[in-house]
């Protein structure tokens, strides 16, 4: 977002001020009860615990009000001001505002500071001091009465500091990536609010993570369920970039979407009222399979804790009884994030054969995936049924062994005495501990014995030692017990070391599924599953034993069809949707093109791809692009470089990384990706104006021929590049129909 100057900044600053100058009334007191507040993002997403800290600053301090930060703001219309709402003097510093029984005083901050003023005031000592703004009618609010009021609610005096989640909501909102229009002085006062922690590199992080192509849009479409926001962590946003792990993330983000909109029944009017209390209580619970969760749940659904903000009575029964079949861990961004530490380190495994392409930024799985290479002709589709196999095969490997590979630590119980922690670490040897050059050993053979090409690295040559065999066990061994909620998520523990090896062997994943409690070896199951079920979406009925390894667990062809009955041990949220089920509802306003998480691939890919080209005062060009992904790579990439804008029809607003542009060919063949002549200061036009348009929309401003600054060199460019393409590939592969 473009900043403002001080001048700028000035003006809009004097005009606020003088408006609140002219339409304060007075400081007085009213009666805590008369207050309400408005139920938005930020109240959906609070899970108490600013509320919690509050209570305990008031016990300790006593309930400071009459200070001028503690005042709440409130509005009150021009016609009710004297009638509904009438001052009165009375003894003291304030006067009193009497307010009639039917009238509801709205205000506008400090929601957390009145709770807990409620909860630790007696009864008949239950005032508070507001601070009254004579406004004109609701409804008819102007602009820079619009702006006031933004301002009096999104302040923060008495907040620890706003919450990541809420910070990330209210710039991409005003940023005009939601539902709402461009506001970029609110924009720009978010951005400041992360510089307020000295040393603070937050903000930094953000930017740098809002130029990904794929994760933000990811994050932005489960901000309608905002009671999971107060999981979300800038501070780590960009590891997440770094690891280059996108698919298993965009995997998981959409895990947490479809769990929550199946569990609303795909109503999108009810996301927005899982509150985070309830969240809170929902996370990790697997109600299907523990009957202490399902206890727990019903308890706190007994008490109107679990879902307070859903009214209907039909609602709630149908939510309760589609969560009490919920079979798997309920994730959440909290989750998530601390999920993401496993996702780590198996990433600090497979990054070890990968080969990198200085180049280029690629993924893991597009790294691996390049470096397949066999001497047997294939079909594309083929060729992606097997990478997609292999590929869940090494994951399944670094997740199993990675802590042994690696000097990632697992967590130590804290229950644990300082001398038992001790003993702990210094017993990471066992006699079921495999010897981690052989584990580094057996990758690499795995790897290059499935046709992968592989660094050369001393001592992995030559088939590997066998592993020692695993023992079939779980954590807690006692049928008695469960795995404690807390233990979940994150990086398993140093007393399950045993359970959760076996429990991401390949035969446990093939193993039909039994469960009747949740146990480390459930849990560490379903977080594979959750980052890593899109690798076996496509390729579960598809088995090249002719390309299989030997393995010390199973035979050839099981190591590449991975699983025996997919259904029986993928969570019930993964499963295909049902004829009857409803579309999920639009999260964003602007229509969003992201095939990684909606659109499956085709089960035959063409032999080429169609993509559009728009040159100004010129026709449109429509050329076929042969199906290979090392060309149109280099192809896609030139493009970039000669000033072209790549994007899609559904959102011209969108730009695509040249990067992604094969991915999203692969998952939607029959799309037509325009790629627009733009020179450089039309380019320059896309970034930067998109605030200036009206009605708060984002579109492409179009300039005269003359304009432009070397069509009729880009336009030679591309001829000779499309009849350079012409002359490798074969006529029936790539053709250019005359224009229309």
């Amino acid at each position: 977002m473009p900043r403002f100057t001080q001048a700028q900044v000035e003006k809009d600053e004097s005009k606020l001020f003088a408006y609140r100058e002219e339409h304060f009334k007075m400081a007085a007191r009213v009666d805590i009860s008369r207050l309400v507040f408005d139920k938005n993002f930020k109240r959906q997403m609070s899970n108490r615990q600013n509320i919690d800290r509050l209570e305990r600053i008031m016990s300790t301090q006593g309930c400071h009000r009459l200070m001028e930060e503690c005042h709440v703001p409130v509005l009150v219309s021009a016609r009710d001001w004297g009638s509904r709402v009438r001052p009165r003097t009375a003894d003291g510093q304030f006067q009193q505002l009497d307010v009639d029984i039917d009238y509801e005083l709205r205000g506008l901050d400090h929601e957390s500071l009145i709770i807990a003023a409620r909860n630790r005031l007696r009864p008949s000592n239950q005032w508070w001091i507001v601070d009254v703004y004579v406004t004109e009618p609701m409804g008819s609010e102007q602009p820079l009465e619009k702006e006031f009021i933004r301002s009096l609610q999104e302040r923060f005096p008495n907040d620890h500091r706003p919450s990541d989640g809420l910070i990330y909501q209210r710039i991409r909102y005003y940023e005009g990536y939601l539902d709402g229009p461009i506001n970029t002085n609110a924009a720009n006062q978010w951005w400041a609010t992360l510089e307020r922690v000295s040393g603070s590199k937050k903000s930094k992080y953000l930017r740098a993570f809002l130029k990904h192509p794929t994760l933000p849009q990811a994050f932005d479409e489960l901000l309608p369920i905002a009671g999971i926001w107060e999981g979300m962590k800038i501070g780590v946003l960009h590891k997440l970039v770094a690891m280059r792990c996108d698919e298993p993330v965009l995997c998981y983000l959409a895990h947490i979407k479809r769990t929550f909109t199946n569990l609303v029944g795909h109503r999108y009017d009810l996301l927005a009222q899982l509150d985070g209390v309830t969240i809170q209580f929902l996370t990790s619970r697997v109600p299907k399979i523990s009957a202490r969760d399902l206890r727990f749940l019903e308890v706190r659904m007994l008490k109107e804790e679990l879902f307070p903000d859903i009214d209907n009575a039909q609602d709630r029964v149908e939510i309760w009884e589609r969560l009490k079949n919920i079979d798997y861990p309920i994730p959440t961004l909290e989750t998530f994030f601390q999920d993401r530490l496993i996702l780590e380190v198996g990433r600090s495994v497979l990054q070890r054969i990968c080969i990198p392409d200085p180049q280029r930024k690629l993924t893991i799985d597009e790294e691996l995936g390049e470096q397949y290479d066999t001497a047997v002709p294939v079909l594309a589709s083929d060729r992606q049924y097997r990478i997609r196999s292999q590929l869940f095969e090494f994951w399944r490997f670094s997740f199993q062994y990675g802590f042994d590979m690696t000097n990632h630590q697992r967590r130590i119980p804290r229950t644990e005495s300082r001398i038992q922690r001790t003993a702990v670490l210094g017993s990471t040897e066992s006699q079921n501990t495999p010897d981690r050059m052989g584990l580094w050993q057996r990758l690499f053979w795995l790897a290059s014995e499935s046709r992968f090409r592989i660094p050369s690295v001393d001592g992995t040559s030559g088939r590997p030692a066998e592993l020692p065999p695993l023992i079939p066990c779980d954590y807690p061994e006692s049928f008695e017990e469960e795995l404690p909620v807390e233990r979940r998520c994150g990086r398993p523990y140093t007393d399950s070391v045993d359970a959760d090896r076996f429990a991401l062997s390949r035969e446990a994943l093939e193993r039909p599924r039994a469960e009747f409690r949740v146990t480390s070896g459930f849990a560490q199951r379903s977080v594979f599953l959750a980052f890593f079920r899109y690798l076996k979406a496509d390729s579960e009925s598809r088995s090249f034993p002719e390309d299989s390894p030997e393995n010390n667990n199973t035979s050839a062809s099981e190591f590449l069809t991975g699983v025996s009955n997919p259904d029986e041990m993928i969570p019930s949220s993964f499963t295909a949707p049902q004829e009857n089920t409803m579309p999920l509802p639009p999260v964003l306003a602007t229509p969003q093109f992201d095939p990684i998480l909606e659109s499956p691939a085709l089960d035959l890919q063409p032999t080429c791809f169609t993509m559009i080209f728009v040159l100004p005062g010129e026709p449109e060009k429509a050329a076929e692009l042969p199906n290979d992904q090392s060309t149109l790579n280099t192809f896609f990439e030139d493009l970039r470089r000669q000033k072209f804008y790549i994007y899609s029809p559904d959102n011209p607003a969108r730009g695509i990384n040249e990067r992604e542009c094969y991915s999203i060919y692969f998952k939607n063949p029959l799309l037509k990706l325009h790629a627009e002549f733009l020179g450089e200061e039309s380019f320059i036009t896309i970034l930067y104006q998109p605030e200036e348009e009206s009605h708060g929309t984002i579109g492409r401003k179009r300039r005269r021929r003359d304009d432009f600054f070397g069509i009729g060199e880009a336009k030679r460019w591309l001829d000779e590049r499309l009849n350079g393409l012409l002359s490798v590939n074969h006529a029936s592969q790539f053709t250019i129909p005359p224009p229309h």
